[in-house]
């Protein structure tokens, strides 16, 4: 019989870790349907001589919930070999959300997670209200798969409104969330997400919702995920849910019971300040999973620094001081920053840190690029040598340049994790650690890390040896459909969703960040590009050739009720 498409002789790494083969992959129908040596014609034959063909990779932790709205094809994950994609997290969805609150909901998304009011603004307004009203309307156009999650923070204001950033909920509304967290999982939803993090604030400067709800109140509406066989647990944890203490450990059980699915603990990563606490979580997770306890974790590939500017950051955002004055106008803000009691405060504020599983410290912070070229001089310099050399603090020093270059000086701040990048493999390989921990679609002007897969395949596994190429794959790809509950897809096997990534070998390799003016309205955003990936097919279909959208838009939502039991 015909088939629709034919990959002829390529190296087949089929998600699974067990060793390469030759061979040919046979798709029909969205589906692939043979494997091995396949002899039906077809009415395509990609020709994958000498490249490798794989299953569709996925990016696990992104924030592309609003950009699927102008951006069906999930850029820049897409150019990386990205097939799938997980959004919705840290609380973050888009929906449920009532009409009067979708002002809100921008502002906080530009908050916490980095993205453009003015790009936004273009999408409104929003034409759902429900969960299941958003997925409908993201799968009218998609070029990837889109697994979505439920937010925390976007239930609590739906049922509260404007005092779900200001007071603990009632019973009474405890139970509509309820309702609210049973409807979007049924709608689909795949997951429900929260944060605890003290870093994160609306736009309005409050705390985000999910931050004002009580154990309690996250258990109840936890609970509702008990009767789903999809989706996993996801959450921004603060400091009741550490993975130093014990407390916090137990707690973390706890969610796995109360959910009965997996929790995510989201990156295991060394930290500069405690460069053996790696390797302790990892022990510890590792035997709980041993005991049947189902946690599974992400791994890097690549430093996460962070580039930001004084007129928009949230770099601060761990102290209420300097968060409040960041969001205030121009003319609220200079004038504060200028003042010698007010710096002297934030300097106060900032000797407790309420942050520490990442440490800041100005040593740590660049001076990237003079905005005027009077600072040049200091480029590539720590705040801190500069204010030796100023004479000054080096917050006097970063807000006298800032100030003085109307607040456009490029600063960067290194990622505190991973000093010893030889580490990022030695937890990579653990069997229940997936790559990524992208944030795709969110600080669009600060960092940009689609690359992983990229950088997985070139650096680690070609130039340095680091790990064997199947196990890079699966790293990638079929770790996260098997956490996650996602049967129909992952692996090169007959039967499943052809999704599906090829790519040579010998060239492929994550390039650099660089900035491009391509959002709506010509807004800039870092991008990172690929390099090798040859095809990705999606649902059967070929969305991308040679780093180029084929302008196939074959993916879909993938909805709870495609996977429960």
């Amino acid at each position: 019989m015909a088939v629709d498409i034919v990959i002829k002789g390529g190296l087949i790494v089929d998600g699974t870790g067990e060793a390469p083969y030759q061979g040919d992959v046979a798709i029909n129908g969205g589906k692939i349907v043979g494997v091995g040596r396949v002899a039906e014609s077809a009415g395509r034959v990609i020709d994958a001589d000498g490249l490798v063909v794989a299953p569709g990779f996925w990016d696990i932790h992104t924030h592309y919930d609003a950009q699927l709205l102008w951006d069906p094809i999930a850029t820049s994950s897409c150019w990386h070999g990205v097939t799938s994609v997980v959004m919705g997290n840290c609380g973050f969805s888009v929906a449920p959300c009532r009409p009067d609150d979708q002002e809100w909901m921008v502002k906080t998304l530009a908050r916490v997670e980095g993205m453009n009011v003015d790009v936004l603004n273009r999408t409104m307004p929003w034409p759902w209200e429900t969960f299941g009203e958003y997925l409908d309307t993201v799968d009218k156009a998609l070029g990837v798969n889109a697994v979505a999650q439920v937010g925390h923070t976007a239930v609590r204001r739906y049922v509260m409104g404007t005092e779900a950033s200001e007071r603990e909920a009632t019973a009474d509304e405890v139970a509509r969330m309820k309702q609210v967290v049973a409807e979007s999982l049924k709608a689909g939803g795949m997951g429900f997400t929260t944060s605890r993090v003290v870093t994160h604030w609306d736009g309005d400067g409050l705390p985000v919702p999910s931050r004002l709800a009580t154990l309690d109140e996250y258990h109840a509406l936890l609970s509702e995920m008990k009767s789903l066989n999809a989706g996993f647990v996801e959450l921004a944890s603060g400091p009741e849910f550490s993975r130093y203490s014990e407390e916090g450990m137990a707690r973390l059980v706890e969610l796995t019971r109360i959910s009965g699915r997996p929790v995510c603990w989201n990156s295991i990563a060394q930290v500069i300040d405690n460069r053996d606490a790696w390797r302790q979580q990892l022990d510890t997770m590792l035997e709980l999973r041993r005991q049947g306890v189902p946690f599974f974790a992400l791994g890097h590939t690549q430093p996460d620094d962070f580039e930001f500017k004084f007129d928009f950051t949230n770099v601060f955002d761990r102290w209420p001081r300097w968060q409040k004055v960041l969001i205030e106008p121009n003319d609220v803000r200079l004038p504060k920053l200028r003042d010698p009691a007010f710096r002297q405060a934030l300097k106060d504020e900032m000797l407790d840190d309420p942050f520490m599983g990442l440490p800041f410290s100005w040593d740590r912070i660049l001076l990237i690029r003079s905005h005027t070229g009077k600072y040049r001089d200091l480029e590539m310099q720590s705040l801190s040598d500069i204010g030796e050399k100023l004479g000054k603090h080096p917050l006097d020093a970063a807000l006298d340049i800032a100030l003085d270059e109307e607040l456009q000086t490029q600063f960067r701040q290194l990622d505190p994790r991973n000093p010893d990048p030889d580490v990022m493999m030695e937890i990579l390989k653990e069997p229940h650690v997936a790559a990524g921990f992208s944030d795709a679609g969110a600080h669009l002007i600060t960092e940009v890390n689609t690359g992983f897969p990229t950088r997985l395949l070139g650096y680690w596994v070609r130039e340095r040896g680091a790990m064997s190429l199947e196990a890079a794959v699966r790293r990638v790809s079929a770790v996260v459909a098997e956490e996650a509950g996602i049967t129909d897809r992952g692996f090169i096997r007959e039967g499943l969703a052809a999704d599906v990534t090829i790519f040579n070998p010998d060239t492929v390799m994550a390039a650099d960040r660089v900035f491009a003016n391509d959002l709506p309205g010509e807004h800039p955003r870092l991008v990172q590009y690929a390099e090798g990936i040859e095809y990705t097919l999606v649902n059967g279909q070929v969305t991308m050739q040679g780093g180029k959208h084929t302008g196939a838009l074959a993916g879909k939502t993938l909805r709870s009720g495609d996977y429960a039991a």
